[in-house]
Parts: C-alpha cells; structure tokens; sequence
C-alpha cells in the first residue's frame, strides 16, 4: 500500500466520536498526506497533534496532523498528514509500538532472483490448445537467519489479479520479516527497516522503494470464523525518502552491482545489518543523498564527503578529531582497495581533488576545482560507492560481490566520466 483516497469521518482521539467530522484523506508515500474536513475541528493545538477515524469500513490513525488553513467562513479546515496507521485507532498518548515488521521492497524480488514459477507450461489432451493447461509452481522455502535483536526471515507470497474470466495474472513476491526479541517503539523498528532498504537499494543500484510495511502490535488481534483470535497487522505509510523508480521495465544483472546471492544471502543480509547499525548515522546520510532526486551537485558532495569522514571517525577510533581530511579518505581509499583504484585512476589525485573541492565550497571561496558541475557530479558519485565499498569490506562481503560491482552499469559509467576528467 502506497497511497490513499478515502472519505470518512475523522476527530482527535480524546473527544467522543460524535464529535468526528466528515473529510477526505488523501496519502501518497511519495508526497506526504492532508485531511480536508467538513467543519472545523476544535483542541487542535500550535504543537503537532494525533487524528483518529473511520472511513469506508477501516480504521486510520494520523500522526503529526498540523492545520493548513482554515475557512469558517466556507465551513472548511485542511491540514497536513505526516504519517498514517491503517487498520487501528490509538488513544491520545499510546506509544506505536510492535514485535514483528514486514516489509516489501521496490525490486526487491528481482535483488533475490526467485522465479517462484516454472517455466513450463503443458497441455493435457494430447497437447491441444482447447486441453487442460497445467502451471508447474516451484516454491520457494523459506529462508532464516539470526541478527542482532531477533529473527531475519525472507519469505515468499503468491497472489493473482484479474477478473477470472477473461484474465487471470499470477503473481509472486519476497518479503522480509523480523520477528523482535521484544516489543520495540517505532522508531527502533523504522532504524532496522531502513538499513534493509539501504542494502536493497545499494545492491539493485535503484531506490529500494517500501512498497508494504505493516507493523505487528502485539496486542492486536482479529477473530477468524472458527472462533480463533489470530494476530493482526496494520499498514504504515510515511512520506519516505526513497521513492519509486522512474525506471519502467525491472532491474538486470547488469543493473544491480551485487545480488543476494553474491552477498552470501540470508548469513550475508545477517552481517550487513550488524555493520550498518554500527555506522548508521553515517549510512543515512550518504543513502539520503541518492534517494533525494532534487538535491544540488554541491550539497551531494559535502554530504557524502561529511559521512567518509564520520566513518573514518568511527572506524579508527583513534581519539584523534583534528585528521586531514585527505588523510581520512586516502586510509578509506585504501580500505576499499581495487575496485576503487579501478573507479578513480589515482585514488591519491581524488582525495587531494576531493578535498580542494569540499574547502571551495564549504569556505566559499569561489575557486572551484572542476570546469563544470558535470565533473564535480561524478566525483560525488567516486565518494558515493567509496562509502559503499568500504562498508562493503568491513562486514567481509564476498570477493564476488566487488567483481560485480566492477561490471555493473552505474559503476561503469562513473569510471568512464572520471576517466575523462583527469585526461
């Protein structure tokens, strides 16, 4: 679930539900939400405030609800939506809190290459068109592994479209689910969702786009006909920094720069995730700079080279703030090795380069290293996949992961640009 449409009735969670007004809802992750009512909704205070409602047969709870403008005269009221639970109604101050996630991901089962069908189709009776036709399923088991604070699980999920007359589509997908070691808040389970979609997006180089995230609360059930109490999930929807894709078709093995398998699969995801929590801050950084589309060529090198230097920092430890900076990427540089001498030509000449560059900019001093922001853009693509590489080398990813890396479009590209520029 991606976006949202729906009109219903909508009010502040401690006020009775008669007091609710009539509104539409309207969420997209790409570009946030607003809430347009009917009337004018009263206790809405100057700090951010929770909404609660009911619209065509579903419960929303709305986060951080800030008013847009207000029309008494016209008998409206808008406001912003920063963040949407789909399937619950909180209270006033009830913390969002949940013991398991699962989470889809843009391109996320073309990262993993599981087919989930066979290729094969045979007719029966006697291999006539009008004969039976028989789909041969090839399914995928499911795959799991420990990581730090629970259990790792990919999992596979068949479905079909059409109208079962005309049409019939089958669909495939993987999932990730992590099942906590104990009920964590939001924002713990926000941290971990997003060092996976940083690897998915690193590895399909594409925006790893969330394309489900359902939250477990551990508290919430649902009762089936036989009378069970089963657990139940709710959808959460933000405005996320990562985007879908504008590419059309799916990403190939030229496109990604590793696979999910090349990383070592689940024991790889396992090991990735131990080093990103280690150097998030500076992860989040660097991955923003690529999900953000409309971002100036020099605020995406500052960042970049402001995150090589906090991973320095944290990798060294020496204790020691007062590092040239050309002496903090030169040791990165090296930890990446090959693959980056591959990208750069000189590594020595792109750090001294990089860091006349970064003084330019940050102290204004108006004399820019490069001809043109074409160049200084590929030089921030050589910071983006330094940070890459070297996060890639302190989990030990495979060998087979950089020699992917070496061939893949992006990569290629950036090592073709660079090359002209030092001519």
């Amino acid at each position: 679930m991606d976006s949202l449409d729906v009109r219903g009735y909508f009010g502040l969670p401690d006020q009775p539900e008669e007091t609710r007004l009539p509104g539409q809802l309207v969420f997209s992750t790409a570009d946030g939400g607003s809430l347009f009512l009917i009337g004018r909704l009263s206790g809405l205070g100057r700090q951010p405030s929770r909404l609660v409602g009911e619209a065509e047969g579903q419960s929303y709870t709305l986060e951080d609800c800030w008013q847009a403008f207000s029309a008494p005269v016209q008998g409206k009221q808008g406001l912003l939506v920063q963040h949407v639970i789909v399937g619950a109604v909180y209270a006033k101050d009830e913390p969002v809190t949940a013991d398991r996630v699962s989470l889809e991901f843009a391109n996320l089962t073309h990262w993993a290459a599981t087919a989930g069908y066979a290729e094969a189709i045979r007719h029966g009776e006697g291999e006539q068109l009008t004969g039976r036709w028989t789909f041969w399923f090839d399914p995928i088991r499911p795959l799991t592994v420990s990581v730090p604070g629970g259990m790792l699980r990919l999992e596979q999920r068949r479905d079909w479209t059409g109208d079962g007359i005309t049409s019939r589509t089958l669909t495939q997908a993987v999932w990730f689910h992590i099942h906590f070691n104990e009920v964590l808040p939001l924002a713990d389970v926000i941290d971990l969702a997003s060092d996976l979609q940083d690897l998915v997006s690193i590895g399909t180089d594409r925006p790893a786009a969330f394309e489900h995230f359902r939250l477990w609360p551990p508290d919430f059930y649902r009762e089936v006909p036989d009378g069970r109490q089963i657990r139940q999930p709710v959808d959460y929807l933000a405005e996320w920094n990562a985007r879908p894709d504008q590419h059309k078709r799916p990403p190939n093995e030229h496109d990604m720069a590793f696979t999910f398998t090349e990383l070592g699969g689940m024991d790889g995801v396992a090991k990735w995730l131990k080093v990103a929590a280690k150097y998030r801050s500076m992860l989040g950084q660097v991955m923003n700079t690529r999900y953000e589309r409309r971002m100036f060529v020099q605020d995406r090198l500052l960042d970049r080279v402001a995150a090589l230097e906090g991973l320095h920092r944290a990798w060294k430890r020496t204790g020691k703030n007062r590092v040239a900076l050309v002496v903090r990427l030169t040791e990165l540089a090296a930890l990446a090795g090959d693959p980056f001498t591959e990208l750069v030509g000189d590594a020595k000449a792109w750090c001294e380069r990089v860091k006349k560059e970064r003084d330019n900019i940050a102290h204004h001093k108006g004399r820019p290293a490069h001809q043109d922001d074409g160049d200084m853009y590929f030089t921030a693509e050589a910071a983006y996949w330094l940070f890459v590489l070297c996060l890639l080398k302190l989990m030990k990813a495979p060998a087979a992961v950089f020699d992917h890396i070496t061939r893949c479009r992006g990569f290629a590209w950036a090592k073709d640009a660079l090359a002209d520029i030092t001519k």
